[in-house]
């Protein structure tokens, strides 16, 4: 036997052994086999990759210049009648040259009819090559005696404990190649080399009857082997740039190219689910409804969105990104639940207990409370309404702490004088507070920027700046009827608007700023008005 001698071409990722057979009558010396159950004569012989772990698959095996198909029936095969195609090879990589192939027939989750399809999959044989249009054409009339007339290819293993797994099947034990049992994984674990060790061909001989190839003589099978070797790229179809390269076989993950990541910013409470705080003077009445009782909150709202937001940004912002957005939320009375004299709910903005002394009014049932010197107020001029929201009434407490706390109480304007950029004085107040000035329509927190502070996906303090911040209050015209059903509409805001100019450069991961907003009226009404920050 003189088999050992192998070819091997430069351009090839492969040797193939060359076979010789000192005796083709079949005598002892003879190398030929022959196959089960016809007695057809065929040779073995190994296509070898230069090394383990370089991929060859048989896939991807053209022989003079012939593809291959696959050989499979379902219902003939001892992998079972629930599976339509032949074994999955342990290495997962599709062949580069499509095939055709049948599903079915027969088997529960098979085609009953045979099903011709053509695609490039994972399967690792046997792959048929036939030459019957050479044999029955050609080979009749020229003056070479021998040929192939069929080619069974398969791809042969080593598994993990180093023991050939499909070296073991052959024509010459079940000449049906359609029912071989390839491997799989019920037989042996293949992980540590899942490329083939080699590829094992049985090649079919047919000599030419009308040929006496006599004795003595040497005659030779030439056979072309190429490989279409597979495409060796990116992949995820995810990529982006032309880095995904739909063609490729085998992937390469450091070809891939991706988008930047974007990252989300959304605005919410400090403390989801908890209300917000309160720390200003209430009345009774205010505190007694069940509102308060049962969120131990203050006279705002801000509505949360299912994920706990006030609010989610459509833009996203990739890292390094400069944002530069308005950000704006509305900030809206609460409505207690007890009722105001009837069975309709009212949000809780109260009127002046004030009677109305016409001509000295603006139009309404009550009239506004009275100028008093000395930042004092009657109570009896007042009465729920100190309880009302409003934008003075707004601390925010995350902004600019321990740099400067006084950033945290709004100013009238951003330098301490009434510059009305909206609005004018509020409507509610007529005088100073004990700020020493009028509430206005917009009030700004700190000069200029702001800092505030939150924290990142890990629990680390976060600082976000901003450019300004403001609140706006909002109010029903006269005519409304809005003011018919709740008189305190005619002096106070039905909303807040809270404005944050955000000016930052984004972080690699998603920001959520948090807002620790407290309802504080110790400007607003109190019958003792003491400086703000003073019992």
């Amino acid at each position: 036997m003189a088999h050992n001698n192998t070819t091997h071409n430069i351009n090839n990722n492969y040797s193939v052994e060359i076979i010789v057979d000192p005796d083709i009558s079949g005598g002892a010396g003879s190398i030929v086999k022959y196959s089960s159950e016809t007695n057809s004569p065929f040779y073995e012989m190994k296509i070898i990759p230069p090394s383990l772990g370089v991929p060859l698959f048989a896939g991807n095996i053209k022989i003079d210049m012939i593809d291959s198909h696959w050989s499979y029936i379902t219902n003939l095969h001892p992998y079972g009648s629930t599976s339509c195609t032949p074994h999955p090879t342990p290495h997962g990589t599709s062949s580069q040259i499509t095939h055709d192939y049948m599903f079915g027939p027969g088997g529960t989750s098979c085609y009953v009819a045979p099903e011709f399809y053509n695609g490039s999959y994972d399967f690792q044989g046997p792959y048929t090559f036939t030459n019957d249009a050479y044999v029955n054409g050609d080979f009749l009339t020229d003056a070479n005696p021998v040929t192939w007339s069929k080619i069974h290819l398969i791809e042969v293993y080593n598994n993990d404990v180093g023991v050939l797994e499909n070296d073991n099947l052959s024509p010459e034990i079940v000449e049906n190649e359609k029912t071989w049992n390839t491997w799989n994984t019920s037989k042996s674990t293949i992980t540590i080399s899942p490329e083939p060790a080699y590829l094992k061909a049985f090649v079919f001989v047919v000599y030419d009857p009308n040929i006496d190839i006599g004795y003595g003589n040497n005659i030779v099978i030439d056979l072309d082997i190429d490989e279409v070797q597979p495409v060796v790229g990116c992949m995820d179809s995810n990529a982006i740039n032309g880095s995904y390269d739909p063609n490729a076989t085998i992937n390469d993950a450091t070809m891939c190219q991706y988008p930047a990541p974007e990252y989300s910013i959304t605005i919410s409470p400090q403390n989801y689910p908890t209300f917000l705080d309160s720390t200003g003077t209430y009345t009774s009445v205010f505190l007694n409804s069940q509102h308060v009782l049962a969120n131990t909150a203050s006279n705002i709202y801000i509505n949360i969105d299912s994920g706990g937001h006030y609010k989610t940004l459509e833009n996203t912002y990739q890292a390094g990104d400069v944002v530069n957005e308005l950000v704006t939320i509305d900030i809206i009375p609460i409505i207690p639940n007890y009722v105001f004299g009837s069975s309709a709910q009212f949000e809780a903005v109260y009127d002046f207990p004030v009677i109305s002394n016409p001509p000295a009014t603006n139009g309404g049932p009550n009239a506004n409370i009275s100028q008093t010197s000395g930042y004092f107020q009657d109570p009896s001029s007042w009465g729920d309404a100190k309880n009302n929201l409003t934008a003075s009434s707004i601390r925010f407490l995350n902004l600019d702490h321990s740099i400067e706390p006084s950033y945290e109480v709004p100013t009238y304007d951003e330098d301490g004088n009434p510059i009305f950029n909206y609005g004018g004085y509020s409507l509610w107040c007529n005088q100073a507070d004990p700020t020493g000035f009028q509430p206005t329509m917009e009030v700004f927190f700190g000069t200029g920027g702001n800092t505030i502070f939150t924290v990142d996906p890990s629990g680390n303090e976060l600082e976000i700046e901003t450019s300004s911040i403001y609140l706006k209050e909002y109010y029903y015209a006269l005519s409304n009827p809005e003011l018919f059903l709740n008189t305190g509409y005619e002096w106070f805001p039905y909303k807040l608007e809270l404005g944050i100019q955000l000016d930052f450069i984004m972080p690699a991961h998603n920001v959520d700023i948090k807002l620790d907003l407290d309802h504080n009226t110790e400007n607003q009404g109190d019958p003792n008005w003491t400086p703000p920050g003073g019992n």
